[in-house]
């Protein structure tokens, strides 16, 4: 077996210094209000950001396993919509400038990201009595089609025994087994909803991978800005600066988290609440195993909202119905991650007739419309009946009179 020894010491785990903000995620929104992604891509990328940092020094023990804070956050929205990765690089740049903090590999194979583990193990003291050592990365992906082939089950696996901390093995002809015992991956990622269609197979969906993951969605800028500089406030700079200083903070927590008996109690009655009732009003089909994971992503979650406000490892009940509440506001747009998946090339057809149809304030002549089309349905007697089986669905009309197809 080939065990990989630590690269060197994390510094000692005491701050330095009080911190400067109130709260690390109200002020890194606060800086980047002038962006025009909505604030809740801002929100999310900060807490990517802290979850990056924080590695694996916190956790919070859950008898004969531990949670760690690690994410795996996938941005996601149509193409030219929405200025993703501009967005995630506001914070995983203030990431980058810390010198404990490793970036991992864009593209990931075994060998890749087994190497870049590799050359991070850092051991860290918990007590007077008691080290560890951790091997942290994190992977900012501009474009998650070319970190990960979806195709790759085997660095699918991997990914998924080390979202829930367990060790990284792999076994070769020529080196036998290889591990990486503790390692600590963050991932925050973007995409678009074409290619989760095109590249995510329809079993990965409610399942495995996609259930360890936090996607965020968006289709809609919040404000239009041409020349962003002119909007960012005067002393953005001097606010950058404080938010680095602080991450730098934040970066040097370790140890176990403590949860309050309250927050045992709520967390009790709303774990029991949600499967017998809220679960229930999910799709399992889309997100089935991200109804048995939840419980972990809100405590994951509510560790970064913690460190957020304090030093203090501590998880009370108003951080976890917080963290209840942040992630919840996410599932309503989940089906649009993943509705093109499986969907016929004729139901897609649909979908761009409807949004033609927008561009002409939904009624458009039936030649307009053919002509548009015709690339895709050379023979009218075809795209006949895509359009019968969308008035069946109640999605169109058309005035036989007139020739106009008509949006319902």
């Amino acid at each position: 077996m080939k065990f990989p020894t630590p690269g060197g010491s994390a510094p000692a785990s005491g701050i330095t210094s009080e911190r400067e903000l109130p709260d690390w995620l109200t002020e890194f929104m606060e800086n980047t209000k002038w962006g025009e992604a909505p604030d809740y891509f801002y929100f999310w990328t900060g807490v990517a950001t802290i979850a990056a940092v924080l590695q694996r020094k916190v956790w919070l023990p859950m008898g004969t396993f531990n949670w760690y804070p690690n994410l795996y956050t996938l941005f996601v929205a149509p193409p030219g919509v929405i200025q993703k990765s501009s967005t995630t690089d506001l914070g995983m740049r203030l990431a980058k400038k810390i010198p404990t903090v490793h970036q991992g590999p864009t593209t990931l194979t075994w060998q890749s990201l087994y190497d870049a583990f590799l050359a991070v193990g850092t051991e860290f003291q918990v007590s007077e009595t008691e080290t560890q050592t951790q091997y942290p990365l994190y992977i900012n992906s501009p474009e998650f089609g070319i970190t990960l082939n979806m195709k790759d089950v085997d660095m699918i696996n991997q990914l998924i025994h080390m979202w829930d901390g367990y060790e990284l093995k792999k076994r070769t002809r020529m080196d036998g087994e290889l591990l990486i015992p503790t390692p600590s991956l963050n991932l925050i990622a973007c995409t678009t909803p074409s290619w989760i269609a095109e590249n995510v197979p329809q079993y990965l969906i409610g399942g495995g991978l996609t259930s360890r993951m936090i996607f965020v969605y968006g289709d809609i800028k919040k404000h239009y800005i041409a020349y962003p500089q002119d909007y960012m406030p005067e002393d953005y700079a001097e606010r950058q600066d404080r938010l680095q200083r602080d991450l730098e903070r934040i970066s040097q927590l370790v140890g176990p988290f403590r949860i309050t008996t309250e927050a045992k109690l709520w967390g009790s009655e709303w774990y029991r609440r949600f499967h017998e009732t809220e679960a229930k009003q999910l799709d399992p089909t889309i997100i089935g195993g991200y109804i048995a994971r939840k419980q972990t992503l809100v405590h994951k979650i509510a560790m970064v909202l913690a460190v957020s406000l304090g030093n203090e490892l501590v998880i009370t009940r108003d951080l976890l119905e917080r963290a209840v509440g942040l992630l919840t506001s996410l599932e309503k747009n989940m089906p649009l991650v993943f509705s093109k998946i499986g969907m016929s090339t004729d139901a897609q057809n649909s979908e761009q007739i409807l949004a033609f149809l927008d561009k002409y304030n939904g009624t458009v002549d039936f030649n307009i419309l053919y002509r548009y089309m015709h690339r895709k349905y050379s023979s009218p007697e075809v795209f006949e009946q895509v359009l019968m089986g969308m008035i069946e669905a109640k999605y169109i009309t058309i005035d036989k009179a007139k020739r106009l197809v008509i949006k319902l």
